[in-house]
Parts: structure tokens; C-alpha cells; sequence
């Protein structure tokens, strides 16, 4: 085959797939239709699999549709608020992307929305993806066993009132020790009196 029919058959392929992506012949998309509605279904995939299922399931409980977008992103709209809509990747690489995700969409329920989404509307199961890798067992948590383990990896600061800490400088000096061992006492006795 000489070099200038090689040249007018890429040039013939290259326009056949323009037309092709003009008129919508020939593109094959991944997600299956669903019956009736002209939606496509939500079907994640990659390593948080099931987590982004859980996620979908739980936004399209409360009213929003599934939008796949074309740079690979999953995208929910909901149904009556031009606001309200979130998108996150097709395949998220890290665990703490799904817990950004979940933040997000709580987020956006409370202030984006209009009117507002109540976070009890949103299922339970979407927050207990927040909270996994910080329980390991298999045991009832307490409300103070989470916090508890939230305080050991995640690290807690305060501000005191200026009246307050000037209160506590004096005690420090009457006591004639630094405001950091005052503190140290302080919690000593807090919890020998817990």
C-alpha cells in the first residue's frame, strides 16, 4: 500500500470518528440505563468499591440523581435544587478521599441546598464510613469510646479567656511553678477525683 493511501485512510478514520462523536452513533457508554427513566445507574469501581456504593445509595435515597461526567467523575444533582450537587473521582486513591467525600456531602446538605437537608434524612450507614478504621473491634461503642479514640490520633487545642489565664498565672505564681506543671496538677486531680 503506497504512503498517500495510507495517509487518506487515517484521514477517513479520523473523520468517521468525528462524525461519530457528533452524532452519538457508535459511542458505547459503561453505564447500564436504567428502565424507563433514561438515568444511568451508579456502578463505582476500584479499591473503595463498596464505600462509594454506599455513598451513591445514600445520595439517591435523599433525591439525587447520578450524572456520570465525562472527565471520569460520578456526579449527583438533585432533583429540585439547582444548588445542591456534588462530584467526587471515579476512583478515589486514598481512604481519607471517602472520609472528604462524606464531609462534603454533609456540607453541602446544610448549606448549599435550599431548603436545607436535614443530616437525620441522610442514612445512618453513610456516617459509619466516616468512622471506619478508628474501630476495631467488634464490641457496642459508647459515644465516649469514639471520642476517646478520636482524641488519641487527632490533636485537641483550647483557648482559655484572658481573665482566666491571668487567673492561672497567679495561681502558678503564688505556688511559685510554671503554668504548665499548675496544668499537669490540675488534671492529676481531676482524675484522681473522676
Amino acid at each position: 500500500m503506497s504512503k498517500t493511501k495510507k495517509r487518506q485512510d487515517r484521514k477517513d478514520k479520523k473523520i468517521a470518528k468525528g462524525i461519530e462523536k457528533k452524532s452519538g452513533v457508535g459511542i458505547v457508554d459503561s453505564a447500564r440505563v436504567v428502565e424507563g427513566t433514561g438515568k444511568q445507574d451508579y456502578r463505582p469501581s476500584g479499591k473503595y468499591k463498596e464505600q462509594l456504593q454506599v455513598i451513591g445509595e445514600s445520595l439517591i435515597s435523599v433525591g439525587f440523581n447520578y450524572v456520570k461526567d465525562k472527565n471520569q467523575h460520578h456526579k449527583f444533582k438533585h432533583k429540585t435544587c439547582r444548588f445542591c450537587q456534588t462530584s467526587f473521582p471515579d476512583t478515589p486513591s486514598d481512604h481519607r478521599t471517602i472520609k472528604n467525600i462524606v464531609s462534603t456531602i454533609k456540607r453541602m446538605c446544610q448549606v448549599q441546598c435550599v431548603p436545607p437537608i436535614p443530616l437525620d434524612k441522610l442514612p445512618a450507614k453513610l456516617f459509619t464510613i466516616k468512622m471506619a478504621g478508628l474501630v476495631e473491634t467488634e464490641k457496642e461503642w459508647t459515644i465516649l469510646d469514639v471520642l476517646n479514640e478520636i482524641t488519641k490520633t487527632v490533636t485537641l487545642s483550647a483557648q482559655v479567656d484572658r481573665e482566666m489565664r491571668e487567673e492561672l498565672r497567679r495561681m502558678a505564681d503564688k505556688k511559685g511553678i510554671h503554668l504548665g506543671d499548675l496544668i499537669e496538677e490540675m488534671k492529676e486531680v481531676y482524675e484522681n477525683t473522676q
